[in-house]
């Protein structure tokens, strides 16, 4: 590999580090949160029908 590739693999990889033991996170207010662990909503309990003749 050219030594450009490897500087910029290098580079990538201390970028994504972050992701590795941890999940994506919210940004929110100017700050990056974890969120909290809560249930989802329940407001929607049956999945979408689609309804193809409309279209």
């Amino acid at each position: 590999m050219s030594e450009a590739l490897q500087q910029n693999i290098a580079k990538a990889e201390g970028y994504l580090a972050r992701f590795k033991d941890n999940t994506l996170g919210h940004y929110i207010n100017g700050e990056w949160t974890q969120g909290q662990k809560a249930r989802p909503s329940k407001t929607r309990r049956r999945p979408i029908t689609l309804h193809w003749g409309m279209w």
